[in-house]
C-alpha cells in the first residue's frame, strides 16, 4: 500500500503541506508586533534590550532544535 503523497499533484500537495506552516509563521509575526507595541509603552531601552537578547534567543532555539533532528 503506498502513500497517497505519492501519487498526488506535487503543487496541491506541498500547498496542503505548507498551509499550517505559513499561518503559524504569519501568527508568529503579528505576536512579535504587539510584544513590540507593548514594549514600546515601557520605554525605548526597554525595547532595545528585548531587539539586542532576541537573536541570542533565536539562535539557542535553532541550535536545541537541530540537536533533536530538527
Amino acid at each position: 500500500m503506498g502513500s497517497p503523497l505519492v501519487g498526488a499533484p506535487l503543487l496541491p500537495t506541498l500547498t496542503r503541506l505548507a498551509v499550517p506552516g505559513v499561518i503559524g509563521s504569519m501568527l508568529q509575526m503579528a505576536l512579535i508586533v504587539v510584544e513590540a507595541i507593548f514594549l514600546s509603552r515601557a520605554g525605548t531601552l526597554a525595547l532595545a534590550a528585548v531587539a539586542t537578547v532576541f537573536p541570542l534567543i533565536m539562535l539557542g532555539h535553532m541550535l536545541s532544535a537541530g540537536a533533536i533532528g530538527g
